[in-house]
C-alpha cells in the first residue's frame, strides 16, 4: 500500500520526530531543526507531491476524451461516448482544481 504524501514526504526527507517538550505539544523534526511537526519541509514535499499527482490523473482523463472524441469523429457511434468524453474532461478539470 502506497502511504499517504506526507508520510512519504517523512520517509523520503528522514525527517525525525522528537517526543515533545513542554513548548512543542507534537514534538518537533530534529532532522531539519524546526520547532514544528508535521516537519514543514515534508509539508512542502507533499504538496508538490499531491499537486504533481493531480496534474498527472488529469493529463490521463484528457489523453481518454481525446482518445474517444478521435473515435467519434472517424466513426459516430453513440451519443453515449460524447458523455463519457464531456466527463472525462469535468474529471480532469476537477483535477486541476478549475472550476467547471
Amino acid at each position: 500500500m502506497i502511504p499517504d504524501p506526507l508520510t512519504f514526504a517523512h520517509a523520503a526527507l528522514g525527517c525525525a520526530r522528537t517526543p515533545r517538550r513542554s513548548v512543542e505539544p507534537l514534538g518537533y523534526c530534529r532532522t531539519h531543526d524546526s520547532c514544528h511537526w508535521p516537519c514543514p519541509e515534508a509539508t512542502r514535499l507533499a504538496a508538490l507531491i499531491e499537486a504533481r499527482d493531480a496534474q498527472i490523473r488529469a493529463d490521463e482523463c484528457e489523453k481518454a476524451a481525446a482518445m474517444i472524441h478521435t473515435l467519434i469523429t472517424r466513426e459516430p457511434i453513440y451519443d453515449l461516448d460524447n458523455a463519457i468524453a464531456g466527463a472525462l474532461r469535468a474529471r480532469a478539470t476537477q483535477h486541476r482544481g478549475d472550476k467547471p
